[in-house]
């Protein structure tokens, strides 16, 4: 599928540097590995049961992270495990799903007890108050940051918070979602942020399928503060690339390519 052409800035620029963190299915992103190490802080909205991005980061020692998402906590984490002990007793569930629960809830305590991991269980959105929190608060005292986004399309809440705090950031991780419906959002968004920023990297999420402009409509975007020292002129035509992988293993990846 061939990309229209009102959507070309999404070509990324080469990056010399790229790596993916994370598994190599939902939860894993390619970043750039120069703006991890330069960061002073990684914050993360939108978590679920996939944090192997921010375990796989735990590596590096030049952090704190921060971590957002209202709809985990271990209450939920242990109404999920009762749920699968159920069907698991009456025979309808393979025991196997029933493990991997539980070690999703063994690898979510591990990580919010880290010393160095912050967590709430808060929602991210334009306001605060006692269950919200606005992504305008989050970075106020903060800079140097890796910010990462996954919050099941209530990123285009936020946008206009992210363009304005955009002076915090070193690089953003980012996934959008039903980019078709929500175009002039997404394309006023990156006219706005591309002047200080540079796409390094997208992927599209296979849990969805390309829209009518040839663009995945679940999209993942990687950009960083504009960094002539590893940041090529050349552009990336083809998608997906060698660190990509199949948000979804049982399903063929999305192919997807800009006319050159």
């Amino acid at each position: 599928m061939i990309v229209n052409k009102k959507f070309n800035f999404l070509k990324p620029f080469l990056c010399k540097d790229l790596i993916r963190v994370g598994n190599n299915f939902d939860g894993g992103y390619v970043v750039s590995k120069s703006a991890i190490k330069s960061s002073k802080y990684i914050i993360s909205c939108g978590i679920g049961n996939q944090f192997s991005f921010e375990e796989d980061l735990l590596k590096y020692n030049c952090f704190n992270f921060y971590l957002y998402d209202h709809t985990v906590n271990a209450i939920s984490h242990l109404n999920l495990i009762l749920k699968y002990l159920r069907r698991f007793i009456t025979l309808r569930l393979n025991y196997k799903i029933l493990i991997n629960s539980l070690l999703d809830f063994y690898n979510y305590l591990i990580l919010i007890k880290n010393n160095r991991v912050n967590f709430f269980s808060k929602e991210v959105c334009n306001k605060s108050d006692k269950n919200r929190i606005s992504l305008t608060k989050i970075l106020a005292d903060k800079e140097d940051v890796t910010l990462k986004i996954d919050i099941e399309g209530n990123e285009y809440k936020i946008l206009n918070s992210i363009i304005n705090n955009r002076n915090k950031l070193l690089m953003l991780i980012i996934e959008f979602h039903y980019i078709q419906k929500n175009k002039q959002k997404f394309l006023i968004f990156f006219k706005k942020l591309l002047k200080d920023f540079s796409i390094i990297h997208i992927h599209g999420n296979n849990n969805s399928s390309v829209n009518i402009y040839g663009v995945p409509d679940v999209l993942e975007v990687t950009v960083i503060k504009n960094n002539k020292n590893i940041i090529s002129k050349k552009k990336i035509y083809n998608f997906p690339t060698k660190y990509d992988s199949p948000n979804n293993p049982n399903l063929k990846d999305i192919n997807f390519r800009f006319n050159y």
